[in-house]
This record gives C-alpha cells, sequence and structure tokens, in this order.
C-alpha cells in the first residue's frame, strides 16, 4: 500500500479560502448579472405612471449649461407609461448662458405634439424645431400635448404637460433659475386595469361628451 497523502494544514486553510472566495465571486456575479437585472426589469415594470399634478424640477448646474428632459413611454426623465406615446416624443434642451441666469429652450418631438410658446393663446401641432428664451416662461407658461392618437388634426388621447419658471436661491445664497414641467392632464384618462406585461397602461374610453369638450 501506498503511504497516505497528509495535506499540510496551512495548503488545507489555504484551499477553504479560496473554496469560499469562489462562492462568494459566484454568488456575486449572479446577484450582478442576473438577478439585479431581472428584479430592476420587474420593479420597472411594475412602477406606476406619473399622475396629474407630478412635476419634475429642472435646474440647470453652472459647470455642465446644458440639461434635456425627455418625456417618452418606458424611457426618458419622465415615463408616462401609456399606449401609443413614443419614446423621445418630447425633447426640451435646455442651454444656460455663461454667467448669466439666461437659458435657451430647444423643443422636438418624435410623435405627435401640439405646442403652444410662452405668450401665445392657442396650441398648434409642431411642424419642426421650436426655440424660445427663458424669460419669456416669466408668468406665461408654454404648454404640451403629448398626442397618443389623433384624428381629424386634433389630439384624441393625450398627455398635457405645462413648463414654468421661477427664482430660488442655491446653497451659495445665489438666485438660480428653476424650471417646472408639470404633468397637467392625462385624457380622457388611464384605465388602471389595462397594464400589459411591459407596465404600459391603455387610456380610458373616449366619452361623447368628453370627446366635445376636448375640442372646445
Amino acid at each position: 500500500m501506498l503511504p497516505g497523502i497528509v495535506i499540510p494544514l496551512a495548503v488545507d486553510i489555504l484551499l477553504w479560502i479560496l473554496a469560499i472566495a469562489s462562492s462568494l465571486f459566484l454568488l456575486f456575479a449572479f446577484f450582478r448579472y442576473i438577478l439585479a437585472p431581472v428584479m430592476h426589469t420587474l420593479q420597472d415594470r411594475n412602477a406606476p405612471p406619473p399622475k396629474e399634478g407630478y412635476i419634475q424640477d429642472i435646474i440647470i448646474d453652472q459647470k455642465e449649461r446644458r440639461k434635456s428632459v425627455i418625456v417618452g413611454q418606458l424611457d426618458g426623465t419622465i415615463a408616462t407609461r401609456l399606449v401609443g406615446i413614443k419614446e423621445d416624443h418630447l425633447r426640451l434642451d435646455f442651454l444656460k448662458e455663461r454667467d448669466l441666469e439666461e437659458y435657451q429652450i430647444t423643443v422636438e418631438s418624435g410623435g405627435p405634439v401640439f405646442f403652444r410658446p410662452p405668450h401665445a393663446r392657442h396650441l398648434e401641432m409642431m411642424r419642426g424645431k421650436e426655440v424660445f428664451e427663458s424669460r419669456e416662461l416669466i408668468g406665461h407658461p408654454a404648454s404640451f400635448r403629448i398626442a397618443a392618437m389623433v384624428r381629424d388634426g386634433r389630439p384624441i388621447q393625450y398627455v398635457e404637460f405645462e413648463l414654468s419658471t421661477r427664482f430660488v436661491m442655491n446653497r451659495m445664497g445665489e438666485e438660480k433659475m428653476k424650471f417646472l414641467l408639470e404633468l397637467k392632464r392625462i385624457f380622457p384618462g388611464l384605465d388602471s386595469k389595462t397594464r400589459n406585461k411591459k407596465g404600459v397602461f391603455s387610456f380610458s374610453r373616449i366619452k361623447v361628451e368628453e370627446e366635445k369638450a376636448s375640442a372646445s
């Protein structure tokens, strides 16, 4: 018989340490690359859509000078989670003037958007890029109807946002312009029982009287 092999204690401890480290690494890799993405997807799918009255605060840092806010279906700054809304449906680009609290705001659409600029009275369907200055918003908000359905040139199902501004003081005691993008209306409403596998909801059914009121 061959004599039995005796493993030194130090080697035995080292092997146990390697085994434990390998197990921990495998657990970490499983959580990081498999479990975490699945949990994030489920959490994102089950997240509720924004409600009327939701406000997205927008403050542009002095160093960056540029900021974009995007409204889409599941991606972007604001996810409406509504059928018919496209990704990048509405894009607002803010460009700050150097050393001044003045901003140029560029509006672009990736789907049907009805836009009322500051000082204007009526909503008009966007045909291209729109540009205006932040000072125009003072006391005169801009409105956006992001249309999921358009019939005869007017929105039938839409989400309406209003962009306004006010001045606030930052931690340095400096006066800064703050923009507020508020969800004013979901027309004709959201059907909470229609969530699909992607977490997207349908609009409520359109009633004749509601459609007439929207047209007026």
